[in-house]
Order: structure tokens, then sequence, then C-alpha cells
């Protein structure tokens, strides 16, 4: 009783570390935790001054629902036969459980089925409650799925499908087909959850909002038939917090950079920012060409901040959305080009200082990229290399839509 500041009842949790702890805004009388392994439904019992707090258990998912009809299909077999041998008595057709045999009790009957299972299992990350009492459990790979919270049924609602084609240098690489500009930004026109796109949920009467590691907010609609994207706000850094003011006509997202934002539901134009307060390690500096007094700087998270020279003034920032290892500066043109730790070039667009842009993004390593150098004050060719790999030639022209002009191999 937080009034009084007396306790109710206790319970041991588990011993894996929490993810996430959600209580049940409709009664206040039910608690669901999160672990790696594990999703627990607490009730919470009351009878006149005595509380007790009673766990209830929740089979994590296969990864893929056909997974689950194979497991259901095994475990009745097993049924069966188990079922068969008891018609015969025998000491030869007993069947004794095998924590029996094993001597165990208690938790440790648990522990022996945990490692006999060898289904793999989502790993959830994020609770969502409805109305109607049941919750959303959002996965670290990209599963959405449904808990019945009367029956402890799960339901599957969404799942990543697995590419299997492409070239595997460029795996989570939009291509220019996939993309569509959207202002400054760069929109996914995919309505596919990818792996990181769940990391926390929050409704409203425009549906649900899912936000994550990836940098995008999506307005869901679930539905029976299945799942649809209303809408998108890509922010260009990673979201781990999500919720809606009490009249839940505001969401405001955090990040673990250090900010806040907020906006109007369905109003994207309505971005506001409530605090950025970033630290973090430069990795780059570089100046613009003649004709401004301005650099350009980057953190390691891939936060990108343009500076006036004269008095240290911020003038804007943007984030590439990767960690990021080297900047260089164009010599003729009002651009910077970012290398990544995943091997990919970033160029950014600073024509207009206050409003960066991502002109193009280029895949060439597996390896970070660490070195990056325009040839003098021409500046019409770039060199990139990292530490284990070839040097490659890029035409550094914006006409030339940065091509590939070829490469050195390193002994």
């Amino acid at each position: 009783n937080y009034v009084e500041g007396t306790k109710l009842a206790r319970v041991d949790i588990a011993k894996d570390p929490i993810k996430c702890l959600s209580f049940n805004k409709l009664n206040w009388r039910q608690i669901c935790l999160i672990t790696d392994a594990s999703i627990i439904l607490w009730n919470v019992e009351q009878c006149d001054a005595k509380s007790l707090i009673l766990p209830q258990k929740i089979l994590l998912p296969p990864m893929k629902p056909n997974e689950s009809a194979a497991v259901k299909s095994e475990e009745s077999s097993d049924d069966l036969l188990s079922e068969k041998r008891s018609k015969k008595i025998s000491k030869y057709t007993i069947d004794i459980p095998e924590s029996a045999v094993a001597g165990l009790i208690g938790e440790e009957v648990e522990q022996l089925n945990v490692i006999k299972d060898s289904t793999l299992r989502v790993r959830p990350i994020s609770i969502l409650w409805m109305p109607t009492g049941d919750f959303f459990v959002g996965c670290e790979d990209g599963q959405l799925f449904k808990v019945d919270t009367d029956h402890s049924k799960i339901k599957y609602i969404h799942y990543p499908s697995v590419q299997t084609k492409g070239n595997p240098t460029n795996d989570n690489l939009p291509t220019s087909t996939d993309l569509e500009e959207n202002g400054n930004n760069l929109v996914p026109t995919s309505s596919c959850l990818k792996p990181g796109a769940l990391q926390c949920l929050a409704i409203n009467l425009a549906g649900v909002h899912a936000a994550g590691t990836d940098g995008v907010i999506r307005t869901l609609d679930i539905s029976e038939e299945g799942i649809k994207v209303r809408e998108e706000i890509v922010v260009n850094y990673p979201i781990t917090a999500l919720t809606f003011s009490p009249n839940y006509q505001t969401l405001a997202w955090g990040s673990p950079n250090g900010t806040i934002e907020y906006c109007n539901s369905g109003i994207i134009s309505s971005r506001t920012i409530l605090l950025s307060v970033h630290h973090g390690n430069f990795v780059g500096v570089g100046g613009l060409p003649l004709g401004t007094d301005c650099a350009v700087s980057i953190r390691e998270d891939g936060l990108l901040q343009v500076w006036k020279m004269t008095d240290g003034t911020f003038l804007a920032e943007f984030n590439i959305g990767e960690p990021a290892e080297s900047l260089a500066c164009s010599r003729i043109a009002q651009y910077a080009v970012a290398g990544t730790k995943t091997g990919s070039l970033c160029f950014i667009d600073l024509t207009t200082l206050q409003k960066p842009r991502l002109i193009t993004k280029l895949k060439l390593f597996r390896q970070p990229v660490q070195h990056l150098l325009f040839n003098g004050d021409t500046g019409n060719i770039l060199f990139v290399a990292s530490n284990v790999s070839s040097v490659f030639i890029v035409d550094a022209r914006a006409t030339a839509n940065f091509s590939v002009l070829g490469y050195l191999s390193l002994s």
C-alpha cells in the first residue's frame, strides 16, 4: 500500500535479468514479467487484509508458427503411446517420469523440462496490455503474438519472413526501390516488421504503435486478416521508450542517446524536441569547402553534428542510423561521407546546413570503414579502406552517383 507505506505481499521473481514489467491498468491485479526465456503473469488475490501473489507461467512460442504444430504433433504421439502402455499392467510398461527417475522435486523438475526442450523459441522484449485484458508481446527478432490471459493461449500475429536471396554483403541495406523521399528523411516503403522494430509498444484509438532500434515509429492496424502499417515516423535513432499522454492525443518517445521528442497523434509535422542531451566519443571531424565557416563532426553511435567554427555554435544534427567509424568532407561540394562499423558509406547532403539529409548508402566491406581520403583539392576521387581488406576507389561526384571505379587488393 503506497499510501500507508505498508507491504501487502511479496514473491521471489525469476533469477534471469528482467526485460519488462507491466501492470494491467484495467484492474491493477495482474503483473506481467518478461525475461529472456519466460513470461510470467502474476495474479494478485486478496481476501480482506490478506494478499497473495500467484504465478501463471506462459510457455514461449517457437520462432516460427509451423514449429509449434510439429511440437504438438510430437507431444500427442507421446501421449497416445503412454495411453496404450497404461492399459497393460506390467512391470515393463509402467511409465515413470524422468524427473522422478532423476530424483528431482519442485523447481528442479521445471529446469529439467527446459534442458530437454530443443525448440528454438522467441525472445520477448515488450508488453502491451489491451482493453480486453489480454496483451501483445513483441520480440527481438520481429515476432508479435497475443496472449489470452484467461486460458494462457498464444496466437501469432506476425513473424518476419526469411530472406534467402540477394548479396549477403547487402543484408539489412535498403535499395533505391525500397525507399521513397519524404521531406528530409528516407522512409522505407516496406511494411514488414524487421528485427528490432518492436522494442516498445503503445496503443490509442488510431491503433498499436511500435518502435525500436531501427529508428522508425509505426502505427499498426491489427485485425483478423493480418497486420498493416498505417503510418511511419522516421526519427533516425534508436527508440527505447514509447508512451501516450493521459488523453491519448500526444505520443512521446525517448532514446538512449539522450533525446526526448513528442508529436500529436497522426500529425507528423508537429514533432517537437523536449530534450536533447547527447554524450558520446567523437570518431571524426571535417571542415566544409571554402565559402562556409562550418565544420562537421560524427560520434561513435552515428550522430553527425554541424558546428560554426567562428564561435562554436551548434547548427544541426543527423543520425545515420548505425555506429560510425570515420568521416571525410568533400572539397568541391557541400556533403560529408561517413564510414560505418558495418562496412557502409553514408553520403550526407549539407547544402542546407540546418537540415542535413541522407543522399545514398553504399555497402563495400564486411569490416568497419576506417579510412576515408579525398584526392587533395580536386576532390573528385574518394579512397576507402578498412584494415583487413581492399582499397576501393569511388567517384566522389554526385552527378556520377558515387559509383565504384575499382579496387586495389592488399597482400
